[in-house]
């Protein structure tokens, strides 16, 4: 028993040094960390949370796909972020008590296993690390950074290019590459999905996937898509 216990705390450490918000964290906070850790499961398209509820914890994604939504006054689903493993979400409860939560967070695999930690715990750490402090201000300024980003997006750029900047954030994120110049997708995006997360409809996205089809730059299947031209990353 007790080897199995130690066996999963090293195996829980091991992922935790993978993790780029804790890299900073020497061994013996990775051991802190890690004996204060609540392992989660989620069956796919299951909550972890909602909006309105509170959760005052930090939560990293160790597999699976999660993706980060709201809702706008007629009931059209905005995706903020699609979530991949080693990523880390609701950094809002670390600098705030009773966090009430402003989006939903559902997993989008079979099978989704998420650390969750507790806010006393996080600030604990803050505490002891000023390095670690550091890393979470810049994760909290990247992630304002990268809404506004995407916030221009939305009104600078056409649709196709705000498809085409999906695949290319996703790819970079997960995609794995085959041979020279192909990138394999595998996920688990609705055209739904990619309609509420670049803001256009699913019948913008059909068009803009079936013309990159066509043109022999992606191949489309259920739950993959081969980016074979990569040029479109710069298009």
């Amino acid at each position: 028993m007790k080897n199995t216990i130690a066996e999963n705390v090293s195996a829980k450490i091991s992922f935790l040094k993978n993790v780029p918000l804790l890299k900073s964290l020497d061994d013996e906070n990775l051991d802190y960390l890690a004996a204060n850790i609540q392992e989660l499961k989620l069956s796919k398209y299951s909550f972890l949370y909602k909006m309105n509820e509170v959760a005052d914890q930090l939560f990293i994604l160790k597999e699976g796909i999660v993706k980060i939504s709201s809702f706008t006054n007629d009931s059209r689903e905005v995706i903020k972020a699609v979530i991949h493993s080693t990523m880390t979400f609701n950094g809002h409860a670390i600098t705030s008590q009773n966090n009430v939560l402003r989006e939903d967070a559902q997993s989008m695999d079979r099978a989704c296993i998420i650390y969750a930690i507790d806010s006393t715990v996080v600030r604990e750490l803050l505490r002891r690390n000023f390095q670690f402090a550091m890393d979470v201000m810049t994760m909290m300024s990247h992630k304002i950074k990268k809404t506004e980003a995407r916030l221009e997006s939305l009104i600078l750029e056409d649709a196709r290019t705000r498809v085409i900047n999906f695949l290319k954030e996703n790819a970079n994120k997960f995609g794995k590459r085959v041979g020279i110049d192909e990138m394999l997708i595998r996920h688990s995006f609705t055209q739904q999905d990619i309609a509420n997360f670049t803001g256009t409809s699913r019948q913008t996205v059909t068009t803009i996937l079936n013309d990159l089809k066509k043109n022999n730059q992606i191949i489309l299947s259920r739950k993959r898509i081969l980016i074979r031209d990569t040029g479109i990353f710069t298009s």
